[in-house]
């Protein structure tokens, strides 16, 4: 059944492979104990295919009960704990807890450092910490986590891994913030064009380099540019991810940042509010929800309404807690 599932999972039949990591999880609890790897390990699937669906307080629920049969099963100082305290600091960040997140991604730090030293799992943490610290606005903690991280994932898994190119696309969206614009492109290409060779051009990961350079397209006025690269984006998207998922909705908002630069703002603004609530139901307060906001100021700052961006920037304050 797990098998099936896992099929079915990479073939984006997500309802399908729901109910069949649920069966196989039941089987197993009832057959061999809910401490038995493979137990652990069905849950451990059926909380990262909530994840990818956008259920996320049942993807937390579940991956919060792994960790707790993981530390139970093979001790607290177990490489495999690291990773599940890792894999649920990023879920936190997710929902927009970064500070709840944080000391999860640095307990599991310490230990891979003591027993790993150098290696790729231990620059999966470093970029996680170094996301953790840009959603809270620390941007010199997280561009120097986010260096370490590419330096390590270069030098133990060479310079055209895709672990590589994750770095560059964090880099490049650390740079958006700082407002280095041209740093900010020239990573982004690179993680473009690495994550096409390595992944394809199809790939949702692609399609998540490309939105951002519309960011970049868009803050420096090549509307053309970006609107043809947010229609793209959202082709990949919809092709590889359920309906209303907030990867979809953050591309819209893309597109609709584009018309707006156009002046087509009527449409503009019904693209960036949609997709900026449906962000919000999802994962208030998050990375992802806190950038969809700024375009909807931005959105309203363009079109000559400022009592409109004001109150959409009062209302962020208490929504998004900044």
């Amino acid at each position: 059944l797990a098998s099936l599932a896992v099929v079915d999972y990479y073939q984006a039949e997500y309802e399908n492979s729901r109910d069949l990591f649920r069966q196989a999880l039941d089987v197993f609890e009832a057959t061999i104990g809910e401490d038995h790897p493979d137990a652990i390990d069905a849950m451990s699937s059926l909380g990262s295919l909530y994840w990818r669906t956008g259920e996320l307080d049942e993807a937390e629920r579940l991956l919060r009960l792994v960790l707790e049969r993981k530390r139970r099963h093979v001790g607290d100082d177990h490489p495999d704990v690291a990773v599940m305290l890792n894999n649920l600091s990023i879920l936190l960040k997710d929902t927009g807890r970064p500070e709840e997140a944080e000391p999860f991604a640095l307990e599991a730090l310490v230990m891979q450092k003591k027993q790993l030293g150098e290696h790729p799992l231990v620059a999966n943490t470093m970029n996680s910490i170094g996301l953790l610290y840009l959603q809270q606005g620390d941007i010199v903690n997280a561009e120097s986590m986010l260096h370490k991280a590419l330096a390590m994932w270069s030098k133990t898994l060479g310079d055209n891994h895709m672990k590589v190119h994750i770095a560059k696309h964090n880099l490049g969206l650390l740079n958006i913030d700082k407002g280095d614009l041209d740093q900010a492109e020239k990573l982004l290409l690179e993680a473009e064009s690495g994550r096409r060779e390595t992944l394809g051009a199809d790939h949702e990961s692609t399609a998540e380099t490309m939105m951002l350079l519309c960011d970049v397209y868009n803050l420096t006025g090549r509307y053309d540019e970006s609107e043809r690269t947010a229609r793209r984006v959202i082709e990949i998207l919809e092709q590889t991810l359920p309906e209303g998922h907030r990867k979809i909705a953050a591309a819209k908002i893309r597109l609709g940042s584009s018309l707006a630069g156009l002046g087509q703002y009527e449409e503009a603004e019904t693209l960036i509010l949609t997709g900026f609530s449906t962000i919000q139901d999802i994962a208030p307060g998050s990375l992802i929800a806190r950038r969809s906001w700024r375009w909807v100021i931005r959105l309203y700052e363009s079109w000559g309404k400022p009592d409109e961006a004001a109150r959409y920037r009062e209302w962020s304050d208490a929504e998004l807690g900044k």
